[in-house]
């Protein structure tokens, strides 16, 4: 009696029931996906729609200074502030164990809607107030220190180029009249100190409207990019913003009642750089990179 053939077949039954149940299985789990790994679409107001939103989601992180090694929370400083309880970022696990701290903002951007001198919020001070002169004066310290802001779209730095295509991970607070002119009118060192107040984005994007992969159910476009443009603007009303204004917000020290209107605007441009590629202008710009390696989504509360 051959007892081999049949001990292969109950072999080969049980890998195939192994599988069949595999599959089964596979088919009831919630899919999910990297952050930062897969791309995500993007359609214009009248386009949106479950897997082509409109809404652009600006993300603000810790402030740091290569002067310092004291980081400062977005918070600690009187920003605009985005709402917390309604659109809580994902943070993947190497931003969580870098210890990253990143928020939601009031930044109202959509694909492919142009902005031009927007509102975003305004602040008023006091000088007889305690509270008010000490939220400035962290302000100007922030300043002077050297402080940069770190933002995040579609889970890509926002960057800030100067000249011959150098980029930074981040764009500073402002500005003093040391940096300006290389030379300081007052004996503090740095001068008179001015805040970035209104930022220019600039976000280039790749039009998928006419790609033949999505005929069937077409997308606008792909984020490959997002600069921004600081300036100092000393906007007068909220009503009458001039955004073409040359007078910088200067922080003095002499002020009675002082009131920082903070504004944007947003440009978008096409490009023909593939998405797979966004991050190369990046990583070329920059001669020490960290690069985060963890991919695990974790969802914070706060």
């Amino acid at each position: 009696m051959l007892i081999f053939p049949t001990v292969v077949a109950a072999e080969i039954m049980h890998n195939y029931t192994f599988i069949i149940l595999l599959l089964l299985k596979a088919a009831l789990v919630n899919p999910f996906y990297l952050p930062g790994l897969t791309p995500v679409n993007f359609c214009p107001k009248e386009m949106e729609k479950p897997n082509c939103k409109s809404d652009i989601k600006v993300y603000v992180n810790r402030l740091n200074s290569k002067n310092t090694i004291l980081d400062y929370e977005y918070h600690d400083f009187d920003f605009c502030l985005g709402n917390e309880h309604d659109d809580t970022p994902v943070e993947n696990l190497g931003q969580v164990l870098f210890g990253e701290r990143i928020r939601p903002s009031p930044y109202k951007i959509n694909f492919l809607k142009n902005e031009t001198c927007r509102l975003l919020c305004s602040k008023f001070y006091n000088r007889k107030v305690v509270t008010d002169v000490r939220k400035l004066r962290r302000l100007k310290h922030g300043i002077t220190k050297g402080y940069y802001h770190h933002w995040i779209v579609d889970n890509l730095p926002v960057t800030f180029c100067v000249s011959h295509g150098v980029c930074f991970n981040g764009f500073p607070m402002g500005t003093t009249s040391l940096d300006i002119i290389g030379r300081s009118s007052r004996k503090n060192g740095y001068g008179e100190v001015y805040l970035f107040n209104h930022v220019d984005f600039i976000i280039e994007y790749r039009d998928l409207s006419h790609d033949p992969n999505y005929f069937d159910d077409p997308v606008g476009g792909r984020i490959i990019s997002v600069k921004v443009v600081p300036s100092s603007l000393n906007h007068i009303k909220e009503d009458s913003l001039d955004c073409d204004n040359s007078e910088m917000l200067n922080l003095n020290d002499d002020f009675h009642d002082m009131k920082i209107i903070y504004t944007y605007s947003v440009k978008f441009l096409k490009t023909d750089i593939k998405w797979a590629s966004r991050w190369d202008y990046i990583l070329n710009s920059k001669s020490t990179t960290s690069i985060q390696w963890f991919g695990y989504s974790v969802k914070k509360q706060y």
